[in-house]
C-alpha cells in the first residue's frame, strides 16, 4: 500500500530557494568551524565546502524556483 501523498510546500514557510541557501551557508560554516577547532588541513575543508555548495545548487535546480 502506498503512503500518503508528498507535500509540495515547505513546512518552514520560507521560499525553497531561501531555505536551501540557508542550509548551504549553515553547513559551510559548520564545516569551517569544526575544521578550525580541530586544526584540520585546508586540503580537506575546501572540497567539503565545494561539495556542499554544489549539492545545494543541484537541489535548487531540481526543485525549481518558487512561482
Amino acid at each position: 500500500m502506498a503512503g500518503p501523498p508528498r507535500r509540495r510546500f515547505s513546512l518552514s514557510k520560507l521560499p525553497h530557494s531561501l531555505a536551501i541557501a540557508l542550509w548551504v551557508v549553515g553547513s559551510s560554516w559548520a564545516v569551517m568551524i569544526a575544521a578550525y577547532l580541530l586544526d584540520a588541513d585546508t586540503g580537506l575543508v575546501v572540497p567539503l565546502v565545494l561539495f556542499g555548495t554544489l549539492t545545494g545548487a543541484a537541489e535548487w535546480m531540481m526543485r525549481g524556483r518558487d512561482k
